[in-house]
C-alpha cells in the first residue's frame, strides 16, 4: 500500500505505517521542526499548511496533484479538543478537521485513518465520511474505537480515538497486552502491560526503591522485588511498584515540565528526577536514536503530540490484510 500523511509531526504515525510495509507519497507537516525530523528520518516530508493559509503565513497551501491513494492517513492538531487546551472545538483557529475532510474529498483515497484525542468530535467526523438516510457518503462502511496503546505493548498510557473508513468493513485489530485488573481470561491469553521501567533501564531503581516495601504477586504472599522479575508480572502500591506499569500519556508541558498534572509528578516521584526529552520520546515509541530535530523542547513537543508507532502498525497491518483479500 502506499499512503499520504497529514498533520505528520515527528513522523511516528510514519515510523508505525513504514513497519507495517507502507510506501509513503508524501508526509505534510506545517512545524519546521518536525518537517526537519521527518527529512532527517528519510520521509518524503512537504513543510506546508494543509488547505488554505490563513492570513500572515508564509506556508504554502498543499494540494495533492499525484495519482490514486490506497491511504490517507491524518492526525488534526488536538488542542481544539485536548483537556490541556481550552476546548473550543471548532471554533479554535488550530482545527485542522475541515482541511482534512477537503483533502478527503479532493484525494479519495480507497482508505482513511484519523487519530485524535478522547474527547475530539470522531463520531460527527465519521457521519461526514459515511452514508446516512439522505446520502451515500464517501465511504460505504466506516467505524471508530477508543484505543489505548499500552495494551499493544508500549509502556505508557497513551489513548487516542481512530476512525478508519473504507470500502468494506474494517476488523479492528486485538490487543496483545492487558492490565493486572484484566479479567483472569484476558490475563492467561494476553501478555502483561510493560513497564516504563525497564523501557528507561531502571530496573535497579526499581528494586532499590521497593526493597522492605514487599510485592503482591498477581496470586499469593507479599514477596520481594529482586532484578531478574519480570517486569509488570507484580502489582504493589510503593513507587517502584509504579514503575512496572506503563507511565500516563506523555504530553509536551507534562514532560518538559510545562504543566502540573498529578500525572507527570507520578512519574517524577517514580524515578526521583524529570524525564529527559529522549525518555519521553522512548516511551512514546520512538527509537532511542531517532533524529529529531531543534532543542530539547521542541523535542518534548514533537514526542508528546506524536502518534505512538505501534499503533500506526497495527492498525495499517489489520487494513492490509483486509484489503488483498
Amino acid at each position: 500500500m502506499d499512503a499520504i500523511t497529514l498533520f505528520a509531526g515527528a513522523g511516528g504515525a510514519d515510523i508505525g505505517l513504514q513497519r507495517a510495509g507502507v510506501k509513503h507519497l508524501a508526509c505534510v507537516e506545517g512545524d519546521v521542526n518536525a518537517c526537519a525530523t521527518l527529512r532527517a528520518a528519510g520521509f518524503p516530508a512537504v513543510h506546508a499548511w494543509i488547505g488554505t493559509p490563513p492570513p500572515g503565513s508564509s506556508l504554502t497551501g498543499w494540494r495533492w496533484d499525484g495519482g490514486p491513494v490506497d491511504l490517507l492517513w491524518a492526525s488534526p492538531p488536538c488542542q481544539p479538543y485536548s483537556q490541556a487546551g481550552k476546548q473550543l472545538g471548532a471554533d479554535d483557529p488550530r482545527d485542522g478537521w475541515p482541511a482534512t475532510l477537503e483533502a478527503i474529498r479532493q484525494i479519495r483515497p480507497r482508505w482513511v485513518i484519523v487519530e485524535n484525542v478522547g474527547g475530539s468530535p470522531i463520531d460527527a467526523w465519521a457521519a461526514e465520511l459515511g452514508p446516512s438516510l439522505f446520502r451515500p457518503g464517501l465511504y460505504p462502511h466506516v467505524s471508530t474505537r477508543f484505543l489505548d496503546a499500552a495494551d499493544w505493548g508500549l509502556p505508557s498510557h497513551r489513548r487516542r480515538e481512530f476512525l478508519v473508513a473504507g470500502p468494506v468493513p474494517y476488523r479492528w485489530p486485538e490487543p496483545t497486552h492487558c492490565g493486572p485488573d484484566a479479567p483472569v481470561a484476558a490475563r492467561l491469553r494476553l501478555l502483561p502491560w510493560n513497564g516504563f521501567g525497564a523501557a528507561l533501564g531502571l530496573v535497579d531503581v526499581v528494586a532499590r526503591q521497593d526493597r522492605g516495601a514487599g510485592m503482591m504477586e498477581r496470586h499469593g504472599e507479599p514477596t520481594m522485588l529482586t532484578p531478574d522479575q519480570p517486569m509488570g508480572a507484580l502489582r504493589c502500591g510503593g513507587q517502584g511498584g509504579y514503575l512496572l506499569l506503563p507511565a500516563p500519556t506523555i504530553c509536551g508541558a507534562e514532560a518538559s515540565g510545562l504543566g502540573s498534572s498529578k500525572s507527570r509528578s507520578k512519574v517524577d516521584a517514580a524515578i526521583g528526577r524529570r524525564l529527559t526529552c529522549r525518555e519521553a520520546a522512548i516511551l512514546v515509541g520512538f527509537p532511542p536514536d531517532y533524529p529529531f530535530a531543534g532543542g530539547s523542547n521542541a523535542t518534548f513537543k514533537q514526542a508528546g503530540n506524536a502518534v505512538a508507532p505501534i499503533m500506526a502498525e497495527v492498525l495499517a497491518r489489520s487494513l492490509s490484510q483486509q484489503d488483498t483479500q
